[in-house]
Formats: C-alpha cells, sequence, structure tokens
C-alpha cells in the first residue's frame, strides 16, 4: 500500500487507510483517489497503488471516489464535485451531430465511499470494492433473403445506437445526457452469420442517468 503525504498536526488533519477488495478480478497497477469535502466541489487528490491508500487530509469530512487514470478513451472529469464526477468517452469525428460517434471504452475501473471522516489521531479505516465500469456487449448476426438459403455478402457494417457516452465514476452508473452510437464491423463466422464484441458503459432503457 502507498502511504501518501503524512501531517501530524491532529488538530487539522486525520489518518484515512483505504484498502482495496478486488475480489480476484483483474485490474490497473495504480489507482488515484478523490476527496471530496463536504460543500466543496474541487476535491483533494492522492495517488496509491492498486491495493490501496493510507494517508492525512486536512480534517472534515469526504466522499470518496477511487479509479485509474490509465484508461482507454476516456477522459476523466472529476474537478466539478462528487455528483458530476465524469468519465467521458472519446468522440471519434470532430463533426458536431446529433447522435455523435464514439470510441469504445476500455480498462476502467472504480469504487466510492460516501462517508469518510478525518480528524484527530484515530485512523479512519475502509475496505473498498472496485469492479469494472466497462461492459461488453456480444452481437451475433445472421442474414437472410426473401426466399431460402442464406445470403453471403463481401462486408458488412452497422451502428449501435442509446448508448451512454458517459459514466458516473462513483456509482457505476452510465449517462445518457448526449446522443450516442457506435459503430462496426462484424467479423464472418459462417456464411451468412458474423460476430461482433463492443464496449460500452450502458444501453438506454437499463438504467442510468439521464
Amino acid at each position: 500500500m502507498l502511504t501518501g503525504r503524512q501531517d501530524e498536526d491532529w488538530e487539522k488533519n486525520g489518518k484515512v487507510r483505504l484498502f482495496l477488495n478486488w475480489q480476484a478480478a483483474g485490474h490497473s497497477s495504480s489507482m488515484t483517489y478523490y476527496f471530496y469535502k463536504n460543500g466543496t466541489g474541487r476535491p483533494v487528490v492522492r495517488s496509491g497503488d492498486a491495493s490501496g491508500y493510507e494517508g492525512t487530509l486536512p480534517a472534515g469530512s469526504y466522499k470518496v471516489a477511487v479509479c485509474n487514470t490509465d484508461c482507454n478513451n476516456v477522459l476523466l472529469d472529476m474537478d466539478s464535485g462528487y455528483e458530476v464526477a465524469l468519465g467521458k468517452v472519446r468522440q471519434v469525428s470532430a463533426l458536431k451531430s446529433s447522435p455523435v460517434c464514439i470510441a469504445q471504452p476500455g480498462n476502467l475501473y472504480a469504487c466510492s465511499c460516501e462517508t469518510v471522516t478525518a480528524g484527530g489521531k484515530e485512523t479512519f479505516v475502509k475496505e473498498l470494492y472496485p469492479s469494472s465500469l466497462v461492459k461488453t456487449l456480444e452481437l451475433n448476426i445472421k442474414i437472410t433473403g426473401g426466399g431460402e438459403g442464406e445470403v453471403s455478402l463481401n462486408s458488412l457494417s452497422g451502428r449501435l445506437t442509446g448508448v451512454s457516452s458517459q459514466v458516473h465514476i462513483p456509482t457505476g452508473d452510465p449517462v445518457f445526457d448526449t446522443p450516442a452510437f457506435l459503430a462496426f464491423e462484424p467479423e464472418p463466422v459462417a456464411t451468412g452469420v458474423y460476430t461482433t464484441s463492443l464496449n460500452l458503459f450502458g444501453l438506454s432503457g437499463r438504467g442510468g442517468r439521464r
């Protein structure tokens, strides 16, 4: 466990120890800890490893969001408050259109705690359980003609609409305030049969925020 900055003026500071329990899941080698003091938007940011964080914070009550920063195709927007701490998928096209075409997110893990108390000599201890915020959708497509028999195509492409372009880091809830889609080109596995796997935060109609 990486030990953060220590300040032993216990009237102004408190010690925090967070353990990350991955429950045998794959994970990033390092994590960043965003501590949001009640009533403030910009967090106190600390770095730690995959096992957790131990260090001191200015005395007060916090909410903490934890995630890795080496995610793929995701921009982290963590400086405006716990409730709007977001991961935003990179847009593939610079054209202003609705819906927007986005890349596939990858390698994003997170967890959170809404009650962290720092102050005095007693250490605040909490075990957290990170999970992947990226879901995998497998599509199996069969192309049939108007009559009997199967259809053979040289190639096939498609769009998956209603996908989330953002995710709320503390809860893992997909956010659907910007219409978005994923473009894909499935691989043939048999005559007239195609398959593909897509990484995404969520699909409209299956929970999330708007």
